[in-house]
């Protein structure tokens, strides 16, 4: 049999009850404090041990954990293109200061391709020219 978690609502350990209501129902009952955990719709201890170790806390852990692990991939996605875009800015710096400005409207539509997957992006390079 699979393992109980406490009552969500006295935190009582020893006192659940496992009741058959009748020849395909099973729930778990607190005898402390009278929660009732879900009705099982197998006569199965074990699907009902699970449904009453169901928790929502559980639930919205799994959502979060989900979203954090997207942001996780959407900033390493965000961070190799933010490279690709500085190896574009090494490349233009590297042209004379006299040129260094068409470079950087040559490289425009390529920073835009890169930076901006969903939505409009705008690139603002800032150069200072040697004097």
């Amino acid at each position: 049999m699979v393992n109980l978690k406490p009552c969500p609502f006295c935190g009582a350990k020893e006192n659940l009850l496992d009741l058959d209501h009748s020849r395909f129902n099973r729930f778990f009952v607190c005898t402390t404090c009278g929660a009732r955990g879900p009705l099982s719709a197998w006569h199965d201890p074990d699907h009902a041990a699970k449904l009453w170790n169901r928790r929502a806390v559980d639930d919205r852990i799994e959502k979060l954990e989900a979203e954090v692990t997207r942001w996780r991939d959407r900033y390493a996605d965000v961070m190799a293109k933010l490279a690709q875009a500085d190896e574009l800015l090494e490349r233009a710096m590297n042209f004379p200061p006299s040129r260094r400005s068409q470079t950087m409207c040559n490289f425009y539509p390529q920073m835009k391709a890169i930076l901006s997957d969903k939505g409009p992006v705008t690139v603002i390079v800032m150069t200072k020219e040697a004097e």
